[in-house]
Order: structure tokens, then C-alpha cells, then sequence
């Protein structure tokens, strides 16, 4: 069982916990009023006292809740706290960007197999961030036809190479980039239109992460900046845990050996759009 699934259990176990301490002494309290409180409030003979010990026990009990159930939601307030402060902090560093280098020039995109491409994943496949700094090795790879290129497209997307649909959008994909290597050096900083998109030494990606979850702890879109837009275009990725790791169709990476969550590519379209030439 992977660390996420481990604290979700917690949690949903935590949270359980705080609803039975709220409620079971709700019905207790409630119970006791009614069978001891109305009881004793009937046999008083003066409608004015009965009146007034019913609403001291109403009070009573009311009181008693409020205490109880103020306890027990400062304390779910406690636990969530660093939550919030995490959304907070994620909506706050919406503009901060990393720079992320992977290779060390040209000849590492030009000399690429699906076996060195797996290699450059395992190094950086915890990270969401760095899985997405790999978008302009695979597009470069369909872009050139690279032999290995469906392999690669068909691992970084976890698909399923015997099944024709998978097939089908591999294809579309290297079918939109084919022959235009440009668009993928687009998305290293040293590149430009002007100087014919020229991958330099040490070349950089710049990816920034605004926070965006599809679900909590689940698809996650990053930004990842392109040269030929002058704007980052959005890459949404996909967790795999460690079990679906096992289940996975694919025989790349059901062979890999994790022990916590990877990504991978879910959605990138719009990374394929056409950009600037000279």
C-alpha cells in the first residue's frame, strides 16, 4: 500500500472517530432528556415550574452538546488547517516557475532509444515537474522519426500497444508532429524564431505548477513554457501507484520497480500547435 493510500485510510478513520464523538453523545444526551428530564418536569403540578425545569433542561443539555461538540471540532478544525494552508500556499506560488535541465545538448535528443528514454524517466518519474520536462524529448523523438518513437509515445502515455485505439492516437500524434522537430526545441529557453530554434549545451525547460488538481491527489496540470508562443502551454498528467504500476498493460512499465507514486503524460494537445518560424 502506497503513503497516499496509507493516509487516506487515516484520515477516513480520523474522520469516523470525530463523528461518533459527536453524535453518540447527542443521542445519549438527547435520550436521558427525554426519558429522565420530561418525566420529572410531568409530575410537577404548576404549569410555570413545569415550564421552567423543561427549559433548565433543555439548557442542560444543550450546554453539554455545545461543549462536547466544540471539543470535537476544534479538533477537526486542527487537522485541516495544514491542508488549507497548503492550498493557500499552492494558490500563492501560482506564478513561481522552475527550471528544470535533463540533457546536455542535441546529441542526447538525436541518439535517444526507448531504453536510454526509460533510464531518463526512472531518474526523474517521482516528480511531477520533471516528468513534464520530458515533453520535448518524446515530441522530438515523433518529430524525427525516430524508430523507437511509438514505444516512447506509447510509454510515457502508459498505453496499451496491442490495442488498435492506442494505436490510432499514437499515430494522430506523431501524425501532427512529423517533420517539425521545431516545435519540440520550442520548449527549451536557449531556443528562438530567430535563431532557427538552435539547441544549445545544458538546455532548460521552464515548467510552472499553478496548483491545478482534476481531483484531490489525482490528474494534475502543468505549465510548461514555449518559445515559439512566448506562453506556456498546459501538459496534464497522471499519477500511477505503485499497484497500478503492477496492473499496467504496458510492458515497459509494469517492469518498473517503484515505491511511490509516477506520472505520466494524460493530455498535451495543445503542446502540439504549430509555433512561430523565422
Amino acid at each position: 500500500m502506497s503513503k497516499k493510500n496509507i493516509k487516506n485510510v487515516i484520515s477516513k478513520i480520523f474522520n469516523i472517530f470525530l463523528m461518533v464523538g459527536i453524535v453518540f453523545p447527542m443521542v445519549y444526551f438527547l435520550y436521558r432528556f427525554v426519558i429522565e428530564y420530561l418525566e420529572k418536569s410531568m409530575i410537577i403540578t404548576s404549569f410555570s415550574s413545569s415550564v421552567f425545569s423543561a427549559w433548565m433542561s433543555v439548557s442542560g443539555l444543550f450546554l453539554k452538546l455545545l461543549i462536547i461538540s466544540v471539543f470535537f471540532l476544534l479538533i477537526k478544525i486542527l487537522t485541516v488547517l495544514p491542508i488549507l494552508f497548503r492550498r493557500v500556499s499552492r494558490y500563492h506560488r501560482g506564478t513561481d516557475v522552475k527550471e528544470i535541465s535533463l540533457l546536455s545538448g542535441i546529441d542526447d535528443l538525436k541518439n535517444l532509444d526507448v531504453e536510454k528514454f526509460i533510464e531518463l524517466y526512472k531518474e526523474n518519474m517521482y516528480s511531477a515537474e520533471k516528468t513534464a520536462a520530458l515533453l520535448p524529448v518524446v515530441l522530438y523523438a515523433a518529430a524525427t522519426s525516430n524508430p523507437d518513437a511509438e514505444k516512447i509515445l506509447g510509454f510515457i502515455t502508459g498505453s496499451d500497444l496491442t490495442k488498435s485505439e492506442d494505436v490510432d492516437e499514437i499515430a494522430h500524434i506523431k501524425c501532427q508532429i512529423d517533420g517539425k522537430p521545431y516545435i519540440a526545441l520550442s520548449y527549451y529557453t536557449c531556443t528562438t524564431p530567430e535563431n532557427e530554434y538552435r539547441l544549445l549545451d545544458n538546455p532548460i525547460t521552464r515548467i510552472k505548477d499553478t496548483g491545478n488538481f482534476y481531483n484531490e491527489d489525482d490528474e494534475k496540470t502543468l505549465y510548461i513554457a514555449c518559445s515559439g508562443s512566448g506562453s506556456y502551454r498546459p501538459i496534464r498528467l497522471k499519477p500511477l501507484t505503485p499497484r497500478m504500476v503492477k496492473k499496467s498493460a504496458n510492458e515497459y512499465i509494469k517492469d518498473l520497480s517503484v515505491d511511490d507514486t509516477i506520472w505520466l503524460f494524460d493530455e498535451f494537445s495543445s503542446t502540439l500547435v504549430n509555433v512561430k518560424t523565422k
